[in-house]
């Protein structure tokens, strides 16, 4: 058995989905009269909780019920037109089985909805690989926060500094960091270089396996 525990987020983690998840904001914010850029989303509002988000978008002018009605329809939108191309990240089931047959215990750590987390695991048939699972009515503080990853150590029963965590954002690898984790950065969203607070970066999953994330904690001096 292995001593470390695997932490892994959800969008473009367990799914390569970045693209449905820009397209679902611009859709709602065309909507309400507000325009958005790739680059605008990627670089303020990429891995952030959606109502965190919102309040940066609108500011002051948005009350809490326009903002969780605005939030709730950006996440129907996604669902709607991701629904048909959910697949998960290549080399992802094998990866955790792997871990799971050498005893890690698997948590997932998001800061998206229970709806969304529902949503992918129906599609992918995933569920049963994590031991713990946490969205984002767990936590009181969103990613950079290390609260969803420190809560979701603290369930599994792992010291944190024994835990991997598999991030494709930068508020991701952050909040990771921040919990005094070790960090594989999933180049699906940003270019391999733009994850360099990652411990090691990869394209998918399929050149990892559970002894090669071992060797990571142990090269680090864990």
């Amino acid at each position: 058995m292995l001593n470390f525990a695997a932490i892994f987020d959800m969008d473009g983690v367990i799914v390569p989905n970045h693209r449905y998840h820009l397209r679902s904001w611009q859709q709602m914010l065309r909507r309400h009269g507000v325009d958005m850029t790739v680059q605008e989303f990627n670089d303020r509002y990429f891995g952030r909780v959606s109502q965190e988000s919102l309040r940066l978008i609108f500011g002051r002018k948005i009350n809490q019920k326009v903002l969780k009605r605005y939030a709730l329809e950006k996440e129907q939108i996604y669902r709607q037109i991701y629904s048909r191309a959910v697949r998960p990240t290549p080399g992802l089931a094998k990866f955790l089985g792997a871990l799971r047959a050498a005893g890690v215990k698997i948590a997932l750590a998001t800061s998206g909805p229970k709806e969304n987390i529902r949503f992918v695991f129906q599609r992918t048939g995933l569920r049963n690989f994590f031991r713990v699972v946490l969205d984002s009515s767990m936590v009181s503080h969103g990613k950079p926060h290390p609260e969803v990853y420190l809560k979701a150590a603290k369930k599994l029963g792992a010291d944190p500094r024994r835990c991997v965590v598999f991030e494709d954002s930068l508020p991701g690898v952050e909040s990771a960091r921040r919990a005094g984790m070790r960090v594989v950065g999933l180049a699906t969203t940003l270019a391999a270089r733009e994850l360099g607070g990652a411990d090691l970066v990869v394209k998918d999953f399929r050149r990892l396996d559970p002894e090669k994330i071992n060797r990571l904690l142990l090269r680090r001096g864990k």
